[in-house]
């Protein structure tokens, strides 16, 4: 999949998501930072959530990048008496949570604009400066800065098949 083939529109509405989840759920804005192509690997965190994207007319990936404290201060926020002293399993389990809800609703916001997806469940992915190679797959990769941390949405979404009827196009 090469850059042409990522879905702008589709791209567009999925950041938007993304924005609108953190105002509700964490009572902070979150806004765009640096946008490039991403190199294959998430050498510079320590986590990531892995999410497919299923549809009529689409088909992709979504990978959540960030270092484990930021994860950490998400989850904090949401459950402020967690234990200071606790296993990983638990920033696991919790940035699963987070990305649930993330993918409720980026479904729900696409569904408004009749474009009808599912999304997986996440797979979560944890180690130092830990690599990850998709080949055919160009994936655009977006800093969201947050009080938390920053969050990299690497985002590799291609429109395939027949078109749906988009009201955000």
């Amino acid at each position: 999949m090469a850059i042409q083939d990522l879905d702008a529109n589709f791209i567009e509405l999925f950041l938007g998501s993304v924005e609108s989840t953190f105002s509700k759920v964490f009572n902070t804005e979150v806004t765009r930072g640096q946008m490039s192509i991403w190199k294959n690997n998430l050498s510079d965190h320590e986590i990531a959530a892995i999410t497919g994207i299923i549809g009529e007319a689409h088909t992709g990936m979504v990978i959540y990048s960030m270092k484990e404290c930021t994860a950490e201060r998400m989850i904090r926020f949401l459950d402020p008496s967690m234990s200071k002293e606790f296993d990983r399993r638990v920033i696991y389990d919790g940035l699963s949570e987070i990305i649930c809800i993330l993918s409720g609703n980026t479904m729900t916001a696409f569904s408004e604009n009749d474009i009808e997806i599912d999304i997986t469940t996440p797979s979560i992915v944890s180690g130092d400066s830990f690599q990850m190679h998709m080949p055919n797959h160009t994936m655009l990769t977006v800093d969201m800065l947050s009080e938390f941390g920053t969050i990299d949405v690497n985002i590799a979404i291609k429109r395939h098949g027949k078109k749906q009827k988009n009201k955000a196009a």
